[in-house]
């Protein structure tokens, strides 16, 4: 029992661990996206303003 108990620990910690990792990275590019987005947009938005000023 003390060796299965052993390994199922074990193995859930080293599956918490991924799990978490995962999360982790998964947060830390969703981020960066919606930084990523956030510029284009406003780039995009900045660019279209202007070219309306310039035809006015």
């Amino acid at each position: 029992m003390g060796f299965v108990g052993q390994v199922f620990i074990e193995a859930l910690t080293a599956g918490f661990i991924t799990i978490t990792g995962v999360f982790v990275v998964g947060a830390v590019l969703f981020a960066l996206l919606q930084v990523f987005i956030h510029f284009r947009l406003y780039h995009l938005l900045d660019g279209a303003a202007k070219k309306m000023e310039c035809q006015q």
